[in-house]
């Protein structure tokens, strides 16, 4: 089968690999659909070191069942030969502390599908548990079944605010996004629709915060690289925003986000680019600021994101382009340069060399 290997910084190449044979309680799957993540992004540019050279990389994955390892029946939820699946990336041990506290994607021994050493579905075949598996709903296409994992992020961004326990009351609700990439874009599609009304999503890049409006027309937008934050809280919650969520990763938005929440209001922090920031302790202790971790999500929030996929209409604007997986390498090249504009790429091993669909990803 053909597979797009990483093999360093900057180094991405489609080679000729073995068809891996599944194992006990796993599946052979074919590959629909995969989406280049941002985080396979900054793998491929040597800014993480979540992604060991030489790796087949994807987790945003969508595949048909081929066949089952030794002993596996088909599953009585429709899971058998044939069927259109997406596939959560993340699988864990089932017996650490993080695991019986019912938080398996914090596995203390979890490992990703396309991260790490594990091979991903950048590849025509690959390899994933059966427990991992959730058929598509009726009519829903590989390409946007693919979103469900980014999606996924975007709920459990909101579930970490509703844990904080200062979850939205009745509107007025006043909420910042505070990133317009692809996570920023889930967070806004898992967002109440009452409360689309009072958000206002923060970006330095002109094309972004556009796209954000086609998508989202009710939703605000702001230059963060224009204007300052503080004129931005005076301008849309003049008290602060009630919710603020990081969709970034860096230092300085990082410190932003506490910056425009109001006193006793909750900073949901969901970008992971930078490893070390630098907030204002003062501010966080003086102002009661609660701030609070968000990755990934649970099995049952991955189940929900691919249900609620035929509900947002709008969603499967964001694709960009489905490009065969020949194009991979300079896909890869285009995205990790400060001018990309793409919010989502997807890769279908099915399509011919010369064929993609740019900016088709219909139901």
């Amino acid at each position: 089968m053909k597979g797009a290997v990483f093999h360093g910084p900057g180094i991405l190449r489609v080679e000729e690999l073995p068809v891996g044979r599944p194992g006990p309680g796993e599946a052979l799957l074919r590959t629909r659909a995969v989406g280049i993540c941002g985080s396979d992004v900054h793998g491929y540019t040597g800014r993480s070191g979540r992604r060991v050279p030489p790796l087949v990389m994807g987790h945003e994955a969508v595949g048909e069942i081929v066949e089952f390892g030794p002993a596996q029946q088909a599953h009585e939820q429709g899971i058998r030969p044939g069927v259109l699946v997406a596939v959560n990336p993340l699988w864990s041990c089932g017996n650490c502390s993080a695991c019986r506290a019912g938080a398996p994607h914090l596995c203390l021994h979890r490992k990703g599908l396309g991260m790490m050493t594990v091979a991903g579905a950048m590849a025509e075949y690959f390899l994933a548990p059966v427990t991992n598996l959730v058929p598509l709903p009726k009519g829903i296409s590989a390409a946007v079944g693919a979103l469900a994992e980014p999606l996924a992020v975007g709920l459990h961004a909101w579930a970490m605010l509703a844990r904080s326990g200062r979850h939205p009351p009745a509107a007025p609700f006043k909420v910042a996004i505070i990133g317009a990439g692809m996570i920023g874009v889930t967070i806004l599609a898992a967002m109440p629709a009452d409360l689309q009304r009072d958000v206002v999503v923060c970006d330095v890049r002109a094309d972004r915060l556009d796209r954000v409006k086609t998508l989202v027309p009710s939703a605000a937008v702001e230059n963060s690289g224009q204007t300052a934050w503080e004129d931005i809280r005076r301008r849309h919650a003049p008290e602060g925003f009630d919710a603020v969520f990081e969709a970034v990763g860096l230092g300085t938005t990082a410190a932003a986000s506490i910056e425009l929440a109001r006193p006793g209001g909750t900073v949901v922090w969901v970008g992971n680019a930078e490893p070390d920031v630098t907030v204002s302790m003062q501010r966080v202790v003086t102002a009661e600021v609660t701030i609070a971790g968000s990755y990934a999500y649970t099995p049952e929030e991955f189940r929900q994101s691919v249900d609620r996929l035929p509900t947002l209409s709008w969603l499967p604007g964001v694709v960009d382009a489905v490009l065969p997986l020949r194009a991979a390498p300079a896909a890869f090249a285009d995205l990790a340069t400060a001018q990309a504009h793409a919010l989502k790429v997807i890769l279908d091993p099915a399509l011919e060399s010369a064929d993609d669909k740019r900016g088709s990803a219909a139901p």
